[in-house]
C-alpha cells in the first residue's frame, strides 16, 4: 500500500465515516425535541455503554482481520480467518447479553431511576452485539483496501438508522426504546446483507489454531480500544448519579460535537492508517513518513478545531434548541483530548507493527482505572468540569506513555519543532475564540474569521512550511509531499 492510496483511502474512509457518524448528529434534532432533556442524558449514557460492549464483544476482532487478512490470503486461509472471527464474536456477544441482564443489572439499576431498565439494558446489549457484527464484517473491505465498498455500505447503515429512528421514536413515540430498536434493526439489516455477499465470495470454516491466534493478538487491545470510552461512560454515570441526567445531556451534547474532530479526521485517519503501516513495515522511508504524517494530522487537528468552534456559536442552539446553548464553551475544554487521542493512534502502531499489543493493553487498562477513580472525585467535587478535566488528564498521559514505549519498539524522530507551534497555536487561538464568544455574533465572527485567514496565511508564507510542501499544496498533489527531497 503506497502512500498515495493511504492519502486516498484516508479522503474515502472520511466520506464514509462522515455519513455513518453524521447520521448521529442528525439524529440529535430528532431526540432533543422529542425526548426530554433527562431522557436525553440516560439514551447518552446508554450510547456510551454500547460502545463499550461492542469492544468487549469484538475482542479485537475487527484490527485482527486487518492485520492477518493479507497473510490468510497468501496461505488460502482467508474463509476461517472470517469464520473463526465470526465464531468468537458471535460467543462473547451471547455471554455479554447474559451477563448484562442479570449480574450486572442491579448495577445498572443503582445508577439509572428507570423502572423499564431491565428492557433496556436488554435492547443495549442487543444492540452492540448486532452493530459489532455488522462493523466487524464491513473491516472485510476496510483490509482490502476497498474503500468504496467500505463507504458504500456506511451511508446504507446512516439511511436506515435515521429512517428507523424516525419511524419508532418520531411516529410511534416510543422513546429511548425507540432509539436503541433503531440501532438493532439498522445493523442488522446491514450484517445480513455484506456477510451474504462476504461469505458467499470467500467461503466460511472456523480454525480452532486461527482463533487463539486471533484471541492472543486481539484480546489485549480491549480496554485499548475501550479506555476512553469506559472512562466517558463511567463518567457519564457518576454524573447522572451526583447532579442529574440533565448534567450529562448538556455535557454530551458539547462532547458530541467536539467529537466532529474525531469523526471527520481522527477515525478517518486510522482506517486508512493502519493498514498503510503494516503493509510498509519493511520499508526505509516508513519512520520518516510517519513523523510527517503525525505533524500534518496535528495540523489539520487544529485547523478543524478552529472550524467546529467558529461554526457551532450560534448553530448549537439554533438546531437543538436553547437548552442546550451552554454546552457550546464546553467544547472548547473537550477538544484537547481528542488531539490526544489522535497521538494514542500513532504510539499504538509504533508497539503493533512488532505486534507488542500487550504493552498498549496494560497501559490503556491502567490509566482506564485511575482516570475511573479519579473520575469520582473530580465529579463530586466539580461537577461537569470533573469530567473534563479527568478526559484530557488520562488522554494525555496515556498518549505520552504509548508514544514514550512505542520509540523503544519503533525509533521516530519527531518533528518537535513544528508539533511545538502547533500547539501553542491552537491554546491561542482557542483562547482568543473562548474570549470573543462572550461578545455577540456581530462581533465575534467577522473578527474571529479574520484571525483565522491571518492565521492561515501567515502559516503559509512563513518558514513553517517548505517550500515543496507549498509547491504541492498548491497543485494538490499531498501524496508527493512524503517523497525525497
Amino acid at each position: 500500500m503506497t502512500l498515495k492510496k493511504l492519502s486516498k483511502n484516508t479522503l474515502v474512509y472520511t466520506v464514509g465515516n462522515i455519513a455513518l457518524r453524521t447520521s448521529a448528529f442528525i439524529l440529535l434534532p430528532l431526540y432533543s425535541h422529542f425526548l426530554t432533556k433527562n431522557d436525553f442524558g440516560i439514551l447518552q449514557t446508554l450510547l456510551f455503554t454500547i460502545q463499550i460492549m461492542i469492544t468487549l464483544i469484538d475482542v479485537g476482532v475487527r484490527t485482527s482481520l486487518v492485520r492477518f487478512l493479507h497473510e490468510s490470503e497468501k496461505e488460502k486461509t482467508l474463509k476461517e480467518l472470517l469464520g473463526s472471527a465470526l465464531t468468537i464474536n458471535l460467543f462473547s456477544g451471547i455471554i455479554l447479553i447474559s451477563i448484562s441482564v442479570t449480574l450486572l443489572l442491579p448495577l445498572f439499576s443503582y445508577f439509572i431511576p428507570k423502572q423499564n431498565i431491565r428492557d433496556l439494558i436488554l435492547l443495549t446489549a442487543l444492540a452492540a452485539a448486532v452493530q459489532t457484527f455488522a462493523l466487524n464484517i464491513m473491516t472485510y473491505y476496510r483490509a482490502k483496501n476497498l474503500g468504496a465498498r467500505f463507504m458504500m455500505f456506511s451511508l446504507a447503515a446512516a439511511v436506515l438508522l435515521i429512517l428507523f429512528t424516525y419511524i419508532f421514536v418520531v411516529i410511534y413515540g416510543m422513546g429511548i426504546k425507540g432509539a436503541l430498536l433503531s440501532l438493532i434493526f439498522s445493523y442488522g439489516i446491514l450484517w445480513v446483507i455484506i456477510s451474504g455477499l462476504v461469505y458467499s465470495g470467500n467461503g466460511i470454516s472456523v480454525s480452532s489454531r486461527l482463533i487463539k491466534r486471533l484471541m492472543v493478538f486481539g484480546a489485549p487491545l480491549i480496554l485499548a480500544m475501550a479506555g476512553d470510552l469506559m472512562l466517558n461512560t463511567a463518567g457519564s454515570f457518576f454524573l447522572g448519579r451526583f447532579e442529574s441526567y440533565e448534567e450529562v445531556a448538556t455535557y454530551t451534547m458539547a462532547f458530541k460535537i467536539a467529537q466532529i474532530s474525531l469523526i471527520v479526521l481522527i477515525i478517518p485517519f486510522q482506517l486508512a492508517y493502519e493498514p498503510y503501516v503494516y503493509s510498509n513495515a519493511d520499508n526505509p522511508e516508513l519512520k520518516r513518513n510517519i513523523s510527517k504524517i503525525t505533524t500534518y494530522l496535528m495540523l489539520a487537528f487544529l485547523l478543524l478545531s478552529l472550524g467546529i468552534v467558529f461554526v457551532f456559536k450560534d448553530l448549537l442552539a439554533l438546531i437543538l434548541g436553547k437548552h442546550f446553548s451552554d454546552s457550546y464553551k464546553l467544547i472548547y475544554f473537550i477538544l484537547p483530548g481528542f488531539a490526544f487521542m489522535g497521538l494514542q493512534y500513532i504510539g499504538q502502531s509504533l508497539l503493533h507493527i512488532n505486534n507488542k499489543t500487550n504493552i498498549t493493553g496494560t497501559t490503556v487498562i491502567f490509566f482506564t482505572i485511575t482516570g475511573i477513580i479519579l473520575n469520582y472525585f473530580t465529579i463530586k467535587i466539580f461537577g461537569i468540569y470533573g469530567i473534563i478535566f479527568t478526559f484530557n488528564l488520562i488522554m494525555f498521559f496515556t498518549a505520552c506513555t504509548l508514544i514514550l514505549f512505542g520509540q523503544k519498539s519503533f525509533k521516530i524522530e519527531f518533528e518537535y519543532g513544528r508539533l511545538a507551534v502547533i500547539a501553542l497555536s491552537f491554546i491561542v487561538l482557542l483562547s482568543i475564540s473562548y474570549f470573543l464568544s462572550n461578545f455577540s455574533s456581530i462581533i465575534y465572527y467577522p473578527f474571529f474569521g479574520m484571525i483565522i485567514v491571518l492565521f492561515i496565511t501567515v502559516l503559509y508564507f512563513s518558514e513553517f512550511l517548505t517550500s515543496k510542501e507549498k509547491l504541492l499544496i498548491k497543485s494538490f498533489e499531498l501524496s508527493k509531499l512524503f517523497n525525497k527531497s
